[in-house]
């Protein structure tokens, strides 16, 4: 029996009379399966769009699976109606049928994300074939329209380009978001945003310079006006509590304010082996975990000075290879595998927190949180320790989940398919909702950004930038399957 099984009606005096009963019985399953791969009510009138915001966020392989059995149940309850225009209809459908069923199992079992995205949009778009198949056959066997649930139209997302003084549009080769500014880097200039409309200019000398000064070779150098920032190479002694001193390499920070022709008595930061300061240039100021073989240290940066001075930490070694997570106010957190840190240079306070093992996912921070978002886990520390929670939100397989706290809101967002899947996350009372936007399929999300208590989409279109507010009124509580 195929797809569209044929099953005998012995002693059938007219084939064609049974065809209306077939079609209604076809029907019924086929309802079925739309429901199954859109929702009962489908999330888009574009159902490529609703097709990838059913299956793709929940991130449930189940769901495909059992899609695609119900595809395979789809069966003709009657023979050869000996009808021609009844007959090519019922091809029509078998076909498509046919076509939806090899689709489903490549969106099942793609080789990679981005395949599936790809089947995933073409189920949609074949979905919408085989409504049209269905509704002609309907017509050929005298039923009127099938009244297809139907989703609502996709807002797109709100966008408009960043643009210069001269009101055309600017154009950056690279884009960073960091620490609630945008960075759009370009030949000769920096621009750096920190708000909607809020936006400065740096220009940049040399960020890898082959020039040397006093014999050591510049790593990195900022101009901003006459003020000048240079790192280089140098070594340094350090001596701990009973007075051994040991050389290690280091990096010397030191600024000008005469447009290099004079410079201040360097800061020195230790570098040892396999450990990298983190150097902030648009803040000026520096943070850096190290270990002198016994102890672990922090090396803070004060903006104003550029002192330093060495606080001991009690953290365990995989600090050393940590991320780092910058937030407002001066604040950073550092992760490992089995350990958090909250380092605060502004009153020289450290935060350790060792009930923290979440490894991999990805993690946004404000000055007094930290949330760490894995495949299938939310976990939210503060200075007092860390709660895990199972979670619906889950991240894209590529990487491409950006995150921001908007006060108690976890914004992540996400570009499937032509869709922006904006989940959000009340981390007061735990609950979760999404939202989805239209977008360009040639999009790139760059990352979020909160600016003023309202998160913000940087998106990359060519080398032109744009900024869209995220409208957070709207949102659908988010289920297991959506």
């Amino acid at each position: 029996m195929g797809l569209v099984g044929l099953v005998a009606l012995a002693g059938a005096c007219d084939p064609a009379k049974k065809e209306p009963a077939a079609v209604e019985a076809w029907g019924a399953a086929w309802r079925d399966v739309r429901a199954c791969y859109l929702g009962e009510t489908p999330a888009s009138d574009d159902l490529q769009l609703a097709t990838v915001l059913r299956t793709l966020p929940s991130a449930e392989p189940a769901l495909l699976l059992e899609c695609e059995a119900k595809v395979k149940a789809l069966t003709r309850s009657t023979d050869h109606s000996g009808d021609t225009a009844i007959e090519a209809g019922w091809y029509e459908v078998d076909k498509g049928t046919r076509r939806l069923l090899a689709l489903g199992e490549v969106a099942n079992g793609g080789a990679s994300f981005s395949a599936r995205v790809s089947a995933v949009r073409r189920l949609g778009s074949h979905i919408g074939m085989l409504d049209d198949a269905y509704q002609d056959l309907r017509s050929r066997v005298g039923l009127p329209s099938d009244a297809l649930a139907k989703g609502p139209r996709l807002t797109g997302l709100p966008t408009r380009f960043v643009t210069g003084d001269d009101g055309e549009a600017l154009t950056a080769e690279s884009i960073e978001v960091r620490d609630g500014r945008v960075l759009l880097h370009q030949r000769d200039a920096i621009t750096v945003m920190t708000g909607p409309t809020q936006r400065h200019e740096l220009a940049v000398a040399d960020l890898i310079d082959a020039a040397t000064a006093d014999g050591e070779m510049i790593m990195f150098a900022l101009r901003d006006g006459k003020r000048m920032l240079r790192v280089q190479n140098a070594g340094l002694d350090i001596k701990d509590a009973d007075g051994t001193s040991a050389f290690a390499d280091a990096l010397a920070v030191q600024r000008s304010t005469n447009d290099g022709k004079t410079w201040a008595k360097p800061t020195f930061f230790v570098a040892a082996a396999g450990n990298t300061p983190i150097f902030d240039w648009l803040d000026q100021r520096a943070d850096m975990v190290f270990s002198d073989g016994t102890s672990t240290f922090w090396l803070p940066l004060d903006q104003t000075s550029l002192s330093g001075k060495l606080t001991p930490i009690a953290a365990p070694p995989s600090l050393l290879d940590a991320a780092y997570c910058p937030a407002s106010g001066g604040a950073s957190w550092w992760w490992g595998s089995d350990a958090l840190v909250r380092l605060d240079p502004s009153t020289r306070t450290v935060s350790p927190i060792f009930n923290f093992a979440q490894a991999g996912g990805t993690a946004t921070c404000d000055a007094s949180r930290f949330v760490s978002l894995a495949r299938d886990t939310r976990t939210v520390c503060t200075a007092d320790g860390c709660e895990t929670r199972p979670s619906l939100t889950n991240l894209d397989p590529n990487g491409r989940t950006r995150l921001t706290l908007a006060g108690d809101t976890l914004v992540t967002a996400k570009l499937l398919g032509g869709v922006l899947v904006i989940e959000l996350v009340d981390l007061a009372a735990g609950t979760e909702s999404y939202l989805a936007l239209g977008a360009d399929t040639k999009d790139e999300l760059v990352g979020l950004v909160t600016w003023d208590g309202v998160a913000h989409a940087v998106v990359r279109q060519g080398e032109r930038v744009m900024i869209a507010k995220i409208p957070l009124d709207g949102a659908r509580p988010l289920t297991a399957t959506l």
